[in-house]
């Protein structure tokens, strides 16, 4: 009797043992086809683009630079209305949450203007930004604070741009300074 107990014993045992095995192997697939089906989100933009904004303004339409700062991305991107319009994204476990999608500027070269927007992420923070169509223009400040410049676009302007948090440090002016100029 005490013969036939142990052998139920080790039986139960190994299907307890088997079923265990055969449920962490079936974690371990649909944890890695969830991999796969998101592996097409490894950029911001290609997020972004997956997931369609609610106007034409938010719509992404063509990749045109991203930068890292910190634990965000500043994406630019031509919208559906032909303007370029820039996108606050933050990388969560699987995705990308879209923290802002500031205004657009319009590609024409007569229209030489700055962008600045405001969001909320643990604390005021913001991105001031705009196009420089000028080839003589060397570099912009904001405050005595130097602008970062992206250049080699497929476009005949560039893209400045400034992030920063507080609201006693919202930019307020914009000195453009030449190439060669002496200050």
């Amino acid at each position: 009797s005490s013969d036939v107990c142990s052998s139920d014993l080790l039986t139960n045992n190994k299907k307890k043992r088997k079923v265990v095995i055969i449920s962490f192997c079936a974690v371990i697939f649909l944890t890695c086809i969830i991999a796969l089906c998101l592996s097409s989100y490894k950029s911001p933009y290609k997020y972004m683009k997956a997931h369609n904004g609610t106007t034409a303004q938010t719509k992404a339409n063509e990749f045109l630079a991203q930068a890292h700062i910190d634990d965000k991305y500043i994406v630019f991107f031509v919208n559906e209305n032909g303007n370029v319009a820039c996108a606050i994204m933050k990388k969560k476990l699987l995705s990308y949450d879209v923290l802002r999608i500031s205004g657009e500027l319009s590609i024409r070269k007569d229209n030489e203007n700055y962008l600045f927007s405001a969001y909320e992420d643990n604390g005021y923070e913001w991105i001031d930004w705009g196009l420089i169509s000028e080839s003589d223009i060397d570099k912009i400040l904001v405050n005595g604070k130097e602008m970062n410049i992206i250049d080699n676009l497929q476009y005949s302007f560039r893209i400045c741009w400034i992030t920063g948090n507080g609201e006693e440090n919202i930019p307020s002016n914009h000195e453009e300074i030449k190439k060669g100029a002496v200050r």
